[in-house]
């Protein structure tokens, strides 16, 4: 795990929380180890190509910055 990826996952034991009960937006290949191991894992529309190809990841419709966590939250909170 990356140095990012301890830091979470320090942060989520702390709480009592596993990683499959966090839901994450990154777009860079700095999020790359954190989406590949969280429980919901979603990018923007201008995310990078090798965040994209993530199994199971979310592509929301919007870009960073243009209301993606809005978007993030209400596709979660209608499932």
């Amino acid at each position: 795990m990356s140095t990012r990826s301890s830091i979470f996952k320090d942060f989520c034991n702390k709480r009592k929380l596993s990683l499959d009960e966090v839901a994450y937006i990154g777009d860079d290949i700095n999020c790359f180890d954190l989406l590949c191991n969280v429980g919901i894992a979603a990018c923007p529309n201008n995310a990078i190509s090798q965040i994209k190809e993530i199994p199971g990841i979310i592509q929301l419709g919007k870009n960073g910055g243009d209301g993606v966590v809005r978007q993030f939250a209400e596709l979660i909170l209608s499932s």
